[in-house]
């Protein structure tokens, strides 16, 4: 079973894991979904109690905060569209 699919069957449990971390000097409900050296950040929306993918990255320190900083924005770009509707 790939990391995704556990996601959406177990939910915030695989934060007892090593498959799913919360990123350090975030929003609380920003998280990584971690796959060997493949990350994928994520968000997770409490009302609804669903889970946004944000961006999916290859983890390398020098780029790490870069990468980071590209699912932020587009979490800010998810929660500007949804005030819209």
């Amino acid at each position: 079973m790939d990391k995704i699919s556990r996601l959406g069957e177990h939910g915030l449990i695989l934060l007892r894991t090593n498959m799913m971390k919360r990123i350090q000097n975030r929003d609380k409900d920003f998280y990584e979904l971690i796959g060997g050296r493949c990350r994928i950040a994520l968000y997770h929306e409490v009302i609804g109690n669903s889970f946004i993918l944000l961006h999916g990255f290859i983890k390398k320190r020098q780029r790490e905060t870069r990468e980071i900083d590209i699912a932020r924005s587009r979490l800010h770009e998810y929660q500007s569209r949804r005030q819209i509707l």
